[in-house]
């Protein structure tokens, strides 16, 4: 098994650094709109419907961050693949 190369390592680290950055920005700003429409989920008590529908805006929020984030990055791996094969 060989080591991944340095340009592996650098792609590995900007998707898993993307990923973490697009699930904490995507989980606040789906918190944040939430509380907009009434939903804080943060500071309710107890784990009944209203907290599990509280929820749903972050874990949208989360998703729609993760699926940005690896559209940015897959569109700049693309597009330093081709400026590199020239």
């Amino acid at each position: 098994m060989t080591s991944p190369t340095a340009p592996d390592l650098r792609t590995a680290l900007a998707i898993g650094l993307a990923d973490a950055l697009a699930f904490v920005a995507g989980g606040w700003l789906g918190w944040q709109a939430g509380r907009a429409v009434g939903l804080d989920f943060v500071h309710l008590e107890g784990w009944g419907t209203e907290a599990f529908v509280a929820l749903l805006p972050i874990l949208a929020g989360i998703g729609l961050g993760r699926w940005l984030a690896r559209a940015v990055v897959r569109r700049l791996l693309l597009r330093a693949g081709g400026a590199a094969r020239g």
